[in-house]
């Protein structure tokens, strides 16, 4: 849709000038006009994207668009800027839907770090068949090994 709203401006403006600039008839004014607008059409239309998107940065992207379009580079930068989406901003009001919930886990009865829970830890994975025999020697050498 951004490129065809680019392109049938861009098409309005060419078969205006064509058909309107220099004429004096009344077709001739009437194209001369459909020309103008569609020129100020193409010279807003950074700020229409913007504007259409609710981009965060409306009034940034207008100002350039307004005050720096007729430079071109300006008229570019601000049309880029108003296509490019702007990254998430995580707010808590948006957390609240998440199907991910921090639980906290209750407090053990040992001290945290402790060379029991540690113990349990790998014992664990050894049943679970996370680490295998020689893995679980080596860690629990690590584990009792005095510092």
């Amino acid at each position: 849709m951004v490129l065809l709203r680019l392109i049938a401006l861009l098409i309005l403006a060419a078969y205006g000038y064509v058909a309107g600039v220099g004429s004096t008839t009344p077709a001739g004014m009437a194209e001369t006009v459909i020309f103008y607008l569609a020129l100020l059409g193409l010279y807003l239309l950074p700020t229409y994207e913007a504007s259409r998107r609710k981009h965060r940065s409306f009034l940034p992207i207008a100002l350039i668009d307004i005050l720096l379009g007729w430079t071109v580079v300006g008229w570019i930068a601000a049309y880029v800027w108003a296509l490019r989406m702007p990254d998430p901003v995580a707010s808590d009001e948006e957390n609240v839907d998440s199907p991910y919930i921090v639980v906290e886990e209750p407090a053990s009865r040992y001290p945290a770090n402790s060379t029991a829970d540690a113990l349990r830890e790998l014992a664990r994975l050894h049943e679970e068949g996370a680490i295998n025999e020689e893995e679980f020697a080596a860690a629990k050498a690590r584990v009792v090994a005095p510092r």
